[in-house]
């Protein structure tokens, strides 16, 4: 018998602990499998973002439009229902400008959608603008004519 310890002891605990030796398997050897290749990321990635905003000028009633009215600083007319505007809002205040939109693109005349917000250097501007089918309404810093009623200025105000 061995005593615990004893260099005849450890010798045989040395020997369980030796690296597996391959199997063989009708003559087929026992292997690891090849590591998968590794994915690499493009030396010169390219990225794309929306561009700078850009108003759409759409969504504000304006003269041009039939039926426009204003009232001091807020505003309403009846323009086209569809364009590249059908659905939107636009609005800049103070140092932020925003904009949302749902319609058709100018050119192809396939449906599109975007919406978006830049910030400025602060500065003395409120007005925004929403527009839904054919109906569009806005507000404004009061500016001359102060009143008009269907495209006919009734107070030119100043």
């Amino acid at each position: 018998s061995s005593i615990p310890g004893s260099r005849s002891d450890t010798q045989h605990f040395r020997d369980d602990m030796a690296a597996p030796v391959p199997q063989v398997m009708d003559q087929k050897v026992d292997t690891e499998i090849a590591a998968p290749a590794q994915v690499s990321m493009m030396e010169d990635p390219q990225h794309g973002a929306y561009s700078r905003y850009e108003s759409l000028g759409q969504a504000h009633p304006s003269s041009g439009d039939s039926m426009f009215s204003k009232l001091f600083c807020v505003t309403a007319s009846i323009g086209d229902v569809a364009g590249e505007v059908m659905v939107g809002e636009e609005t800049k205040f103070c140092c932020i400008q925003s904009q949302v939109f749902c319609g058709f693109d100018g050119g192809s005349k396939c449906p599109q959608a975007n919406g978006g917000c830049f910030m400025f250097k602060p500065e003395l501007v409120c007005e925004g603008s929403a527009k839904l089918f054919c109906i569009k309404v806005g507000f404004l810093l009061p500016k001359a004519p102060l009143i008009v009623c269907c495209q006919k200025e009734v107070y030119g105000g100043y």
